[in-house]
């Protein structure tokens, strides 16, 4: 009997969402027809009850699209805009030599490693502060907060969104558990959203700040946009970073395990920046340009495996909602999607620019696409995958026996837990990052 997916969503929204309709976006076409030329009446948020306990009224991904929203969108392109990627460099330079460093000391410990290394980057970058604990610390709570927001969004887990009156239950109500853990997560929500924010601000207003670039310190006294702009708003600006992280971290994963499954891939990516760039210095953010191969790869890792197979839900003003991973497996445009081909990007040595480009697809649509995204392009997508290729050979981890351990490959956000060798392709390249 054959699969009707528009029949299986449908059945979907009749018993999860009672009563909601949902369309599922899965082609260019529709997607630009809806999300993008139709984006004012599109860009709205499903706002569950359950975010009420989860304190959410904090998140730019989940606001509405109102005039609050869209001064939270002006300042987030104001500081993390293409113009001032160029700012943030040192500090991204920074910690991924650290992050290299301790890869090539602990190489089986690179998932771990590859959280931190993002984590640490993005609280330098938002708050200043160069304190590894307190950095630390403060992800750890970051990224409990984002599995508690992950887990309480699935749809039909919690009867509070379909009978919202149910949130006005007291905990000790018999059968009202279910809240407590909700409210945990709400309560470390409120904490993220704002404690590190004033603590950040008062090192920066007693001049102890680490970092001459944050975030924090863009908004405090003294900047352009500082008059008028309330402290809460400012806060929630930051931590609307946290997020970002976490979907960078599945990022990783994938970029580091593809390579294991095409040598020869990896292979030619490291001769172009051996011609290119030389042997004798890592790769920049601006080599790559000059790295046609090197930005085909890229865009086959980010379209192969979607990070986000759904994007956070459209809702319409009027009749018109959302999803994300068919569109970049249309066969259509990706004849053999399954084999890992960074060829097909290329056309006369170049790359090919009547192929659909896979941002189209990872960073949302319409009004609602990242803001995080030239940041985001700009550590993992660029400055990561030319490091890793250029320094390591990355290969399947082995059992006891010495054989090599298959990796599993799912259709899922991010890969399933596997072992990959990762070693400098000579002692030249691990003198490079000291």
């Amino acid at each position: 009997m054959p699969w009707d997916p528009w029949i299986v969503y449908n059945d979907w929204a009749k018993k999860y969402i009672l009563g909601q309709s949902v369309v599922n976006l899965n082609s260019v076409k529709s997607i630009m027809n809806i999300l993008e030329k139709k984006a004012v009446n599109t860009s709205e948020r499903l706002w569950m009850p359950v975010f009420y306990l989860l304190k959410l009224d904090w998140s730019f991904p989940f606001m509405n699209y109102t005039p609050f929203w869209k001064a939270h969108r002006k300042h987030f392109h104001q500081h993390l805009g293409p113009m001032q990627m160029e700012i943030y460099r040192p500090i991204i330079k920074d910690q991924m030599l650290k992050y290299l460093q301790a890869l090539v000391k602990n190489p089986h410990d690179f998932r771990l490693q590859t959280r931190s290394w993002l984590g640490l980057t993005f609280m330098r970058l938002s708050y200043g502060i160069d304190d590894a604990q307190w950095n630390k610390n403060l992800i750890v709570k970051a990224q409990a907060m984002n599995q508690g927001f992950s887990e309480a969004a699935i749809a039909g887990r919690y009867l509070v969104n379909p009978i919202p009156l149910l949130r006005h239950v007291p905990t000790w109500v018999p059968g009202a558990g279910w809240r407590k853990p909700l409210e945990m997560v709400g309560e470390l929500s409120r904490e993220v959203s704002r404690v590190p924010f004033k603590q950040a601000k008062e090192q920066v207003d007693r001049g102890k700040v680490n970092e001459d670039i944050s975030l924090v310190r863009h908004l405090g006294p003294g900047s352009h946009i500082y008059e008028g702009f309330p402290p809460a708003r400012a806060s929630h600006l930051v931590v609307s970073l946290h997020p970002t992280t976490w979907r960078l971290a599945r990022v990783s994963y994938w970029s580091l395990s593809t390579p294991t499954l095409a040598t020869q891939v990896m292979a030619k990516a490291q001769n172009e920046m051996d011609t290119v760039i030389g042997t004798d210095q890592l790769p920049q953010p601006e080599d790559y340009k000059h790295l046609p191969f090197v930005q085909a790869v890229v865009k086959e890792s980010t379209c192969w495996h979607t990070v986000g197979p759904f994007a956070l839900p459209h809702v319409s003003k009027k009749d018109e909602s959302l999803a994300n991973r068919a569109v970049m497996h249309d066969l259509e445009c990706f004849p053999d999607l399954m084999s890992f081909k960074p060829e097909r990007y290329l056309k006369d040595g170049k790359l090919n620019k009547e192929l659909l480009d896979p941002e189209f697809g990872i960073f949302g649509y319409g009004c609602r696409m990242c803001p995080g995204r030239f940041l985001a392009k700009d550590i993992i997508l660029v400055h990561f995958t030319m490091c890793m290729s250029f320094l390591f050979n990355i290969k399947p981890g082995r059992d006891e026996h010495g054989k090599k351990i298959p990796l599993e490959y799912k259709l899922l956000s991010t890969p399933a837990p596997y072992q990959v060798e990762v070693c400098p392709r000579s002692a030249k390249h691990a003198a490079l990052i000291g």
